[in-house]
C-alpha cells in the first residue's frame, strides 16, 4: 500500500522527511555509533505524536476496506514501512505504538480465521469498532458509505451469519442503533438521501460514537418487530440503499451506580 501518496500523481518511493520537519510534530533527533562503527540517528518524540500520525491513503474511506481484508500489506508510510500480516505488524523505525485501526484489522483476522478458538472481542462488538474507523475517514461521495464496507460486511457475516440492515445487524440491532454524532454537527437532513436515518450511514462525513453498552441493560424482550430496506441493485445485499425502515420494540435502560457510606449502614 503507498499509504504516504497523497494523490496518484505523486509517487512513494521518495525519501522521507524527517519526522517534525513540517513543524507540527517537533522531536530531536541523536546521532548514535553502533558496535560495529555504523553510524545512524534516532528520533525522540511524543509518544502521542507517533500515534496521531495518519497517512493520505489511511483517511480515504474506500482504502480502509482493502487495509482490513488484506491478508498481508507491506505499507510504505510517511514515517515508516511496515510489514503487516496475521501474526504480526513490524514497524522499520521500531516505533510500538498501536492504532485503533491496526487493533481491529487483528482482531477481524483472528475471528474469521478457522484456526482460532476462541477470541475475546464479540463480533458485533468488532463490527462497532470498525465502524467508528471507517466514520474518520473521508469519502467523495456520502453515497459510497455503505458499499466501501460492503466486502467487510460480507466477510463478516460468514461468521455471524446474520441479516444485514443498511449497515446494522439484526440480532443485534440495540447495539448498532445506540451511535450519535461526535462533533456536535447538527443532524438536519441531508438534502441526498444515503441511509435511514437511523442508520450511522446516514452521516455523510464526521466522527460518531457508540454508547459504552456496559453501561446499559437491554430489555431480553428487544426485538425488530417489522424492517424493509429497499436496495439500490438488489444483487448487491451489502451495497446502497434507496430507503428502508425499522419498528422496534423493548427498553435499554442505562445503569446507574451509587456509593454507599458504610457508617450509615
Amino acid at each position: 500500500m503507498a499509504s504516504r501518496a497523497k494523490s496518484v500523481e505523486e509517487g512513494f518511493l521518495h525519501p522521507r522527511s524527517p519526522f517534525g520537519a513540517d513543524g507540527c510534530s517537533p522531536g530531536f533527533r541523536l546521532p548514535y555509533e553502533s558496535k560495529d562503527g555504523r553510524r545512524g540517528s534516532i528520533v525522540l518524540i511524543e509518544e502521542s505524536s507517533s500515534q496521531t500520525y495518519a497517512d493520505p491513503l489511511s483517511l480515504r474511506a474506500w482504502a480502509y476496506q482493502e487495509f482490513i481484508l488484506s491478508p498481508r500489506i507491506l505499507d510504505y508510510g510517511e514515517l515508516r514501512t511496515m510489514w503487516i500480516c496475521w501474526a504480526d505488524d513490524s514497524p522499520t523505525d521500531g516505533f510500538l505504538s498501536t492504532p485503533t485501526a491496526y487493533w481491529s484489522r487483528q482482531r477481524f483476522q483472528e475471528i474469521i480465521s478457522p484456526s482460532v478458538q476462541a477470541n475475546i472481542v464479540s463480533p458485533h462488538q468488532l463490527w462497532s469498532t470498525l465502524v467508528l474507523c471507517y466514520m474518520r475517514s473521508s469519502i467523495t461521495d456520502p453515497y459510497d458509505r455503505l458499499p466501501a464496507l460492503a466486502g467487510i460486511a460480507e466477510r463478516l457475516n460468514t461468521i455471524v451469519q446474520d441479516e444485514y440492515i443498511a449497515g446494522c445487524w439484526k440480532s443485534q440491532i440495540w447495539l448498532d442503533l445506540l451511535w450519535w454524532q461526535a462533533d456536535g454537527k447538527s443532524r438536519n437532513r441531508p438534502a441526498e438521501y444515503f441511509a435511514p436515518s437511523w442508520s450511522w450511514a446516514s452521516i455523510p462525513d464526521g466522527d460518531l460514537n457508540y454508547v459504552s453498552t456496559r453501561s446499559c441493560m437491554v430489555d431480553e424482550a428487544f426485538e425488530v418487530l417489522d424492517h424493509n430496506i429497499k436496495l439500490s441493485y438488489p444483487q448487491l445485499r451489502y451495497g446502497p440503499v434507496t430507503s428502508g425502515f425499522l419498528v422496534v420494540q423493548g427498553r435499554i435502560i442505562s445503569e446507574q451506580y451509587t456509593s454507599i457510606n458504610t457508617d450509615m449502614i
